[in-house]
């Protein structure tokens, strides 16, 4: 054998040996690689009922509040029979004004027409009997119904000069004292009820067609330790304010203990909608990609990502409505730098 063929074979040998040291050094990594896992960890998905809602801020009105003015011709203010901080019932005087001339005129025009009366009963008898004409009965009856209607006008003007509650509630306030004149028309004093209230709201336009009659609402009172009370929408604007685009809603609530008070703010959450069967992950698990979302999943031990569809975004959660079912098992921790079909390892 030859120096040359010598070193061909030994050269040959070499290649050899280096050819399959560097297989086995590829296997060991592909191994290796195999091997190693992302360690993650997951929330498993159940279907539940989401509902959706708007959350505004409304103002408090008194289901019932009036300013109650003097009806007749005016007069002085004579006496206050039920002062602010008052409750009255409906038709219980609170205030009277100067009625001396008013209460002569009444009883004057009262005597006038009883005696009226007893004439047009005795003349209707003896007209029975055939006594009298029929003129006289006739002119008799006219006399009565004259004094009946200058009595009615009388005691009306009387009565109007005790200034009564028009509907159970409190004095709020009370504009004139004892001894001002009190001017046909000017308010006297003002009554709320504050037993039952109504919460006023603007809703933005956008929302036109998701707001209900007796649609659900959640309340709450900042200022107030009350929790969480319960209404309806009771009523909805049919036009816009043309100021700040919103329509108006009304939410009535009961206040049987009166601790809200008129004008307080109260924050509202309005129910529009309720899905049913819908699959809720939090809001920082989903990815945003070129074509919509996307959350990453596990399946037998490798990462899978899957493009969803978003119902709505509320409080930190999303509610999905396609690509999540019931059971399937979403990366919530971990996910950041994870691809397609990268091994995962669940340690939750």
């Amino acid at each position: 054998m030859t120096i040359k063929r010598i070193m061909m074979f030994i050269l040959v040998i070499a290649v050899s040996i280096n050819f399959i040291a560097c297989s086995e050094t590829e296997g060991e990594e592909n191994k290796s690689a195999e091997k190693r896992a992302v360690s993650v960890e997951v929330k498993t998905m159940e279907g539940i009922s989401f509902s959706d809602y708007i959350n505004v801020v409304g103002v408090v009105n008194a289901n019932q509040s009036a300013n109650v003015s003097f009806e007749g011709t005016g007069g002085q203010l004579k006496a206050v029979k039920k002062d602010k901080g008052s409750f009255v019932k409906e038709g219980e005087v609170v205030l009277e004004i100067e009625n001396d001339i008013l209460k002569a005129n009444y009883n004057a025009a009262k005597a006038q027409y009883d005696l009226a009366q007893m004439t047009f009963e005795k003349q209707e008898q003896i007209f029975k009997e055939n006594v009298n004409s029929e003129f006289q009965y006739l002119q008799s009856k006219y006399q009565r119904d004259q004094a009946k209607a200058g009595y009615d006008l009388a005691k009306t003007s009387y009565e109007k000069s005790f200034v009564k509650a028009p509907f159970d509630g409190f004095i709020n306030q009370r504009f004139f004292d004892v001894g001002e004149f009190a001017a046909p028309g000017v308010p006297l004093f003002q009554i709320i009820d504050d037993n039952s209230l109504k919460i006023i709201a603007g809703i933005p336009e956008r929302y036109a067609d998701d707001v209900k009659l007796n649609q659900n609402v959640e309340i709450f009172f900042p200022e107030l330790d009350l929790g969480k009370i319960e209404g309806k929408i009771s009523f909805i604007s049919k036009a816009l304010n043309p100021d700040n685009r919103t329509f108006e809603v009304e939410i009535r609530i009961s206040n049987k203990n009166r601790s809200i008070k008129p004008e307080m703010l109260a924050e509202l959450k309005i129910f529009t909608r309720t899905y049913d069967n819908v699959v809720v992950v939090p809001e920082d698990v989903v990815a945003k990609i070129d074509d919509g979302y996307v959350v990453y999943t596990v399946s037998d031990g490798k990462a899978v990502q899957k493009k969803v569809d978003i119902i709505k975004r509320t409080n930190g959660q999303v509610a999905i409505s396609n690509g999540l079912v019931s059971g399937e098992k979403v990366i919530t921790v971990g996910y950041q730098n994870i691809v397609e079909g990268e091994n995962v390892n669940i340690v939750n």
